[in-house]
């Protein structure tokens, strides 16, 4: 009655859960890294054009853009948090990805409502 080791087969299964693990862990990690990496990019290219378009263009234009930009930099962030606590907790929480959904959703329509002052005319410019 002192041993009670798990039957043979069972013993044979967590090899594979402890293979698939891992490559979760290994995939997580490269996905988040991607992300860090391409975030980073991302948010120097924004910050570039920005000054860079700063005498040409027209300035509402350029903080949409700007506004547009760093709200996907953000929601670069959100993902990697979210990679992080799944990794820490071995779970994964419904929070971040509604965050990451609504920054997308205000996002979008940032750019839609650009857009559309673009091909419509405000309504002063007699257009």
């Amino acid at each position: 009655m002192g041993d009670l080791a798990p039957p043979p087969r069972r013993r044979d299964r967590s090899w594979i859960a402890a293979s698939l693990g891992y490559g979760e862990f290994l995939i997580d990690a490269a996905v988040a890294i991607a992300l860090t990496v391409g975030g980073v990019i991302l948010l120097g290219v924004v910050l570039y054009d920005f000054v860079r378009g700063l005498g040409r263009d027209p300035f509402n234009g350029l903080v949409l853009e700007l506004l547009s930009g760093l709200l996907l930099v953000f929601i670069f962030t959100e993902l990697i948090s979210t990679i992080r606590v799944a990794i820490a907790r071995r779970s994964v929480t419904v929070e971040p990805f509604l965050i990451v959904g609504m920054v997308a959703a205000i996002r979008r329509l940032i750019v839609i409502s650009a857009e559309a002052e673009n091909l419509l005319g405000t309504p002063g410019s007699g257009t």
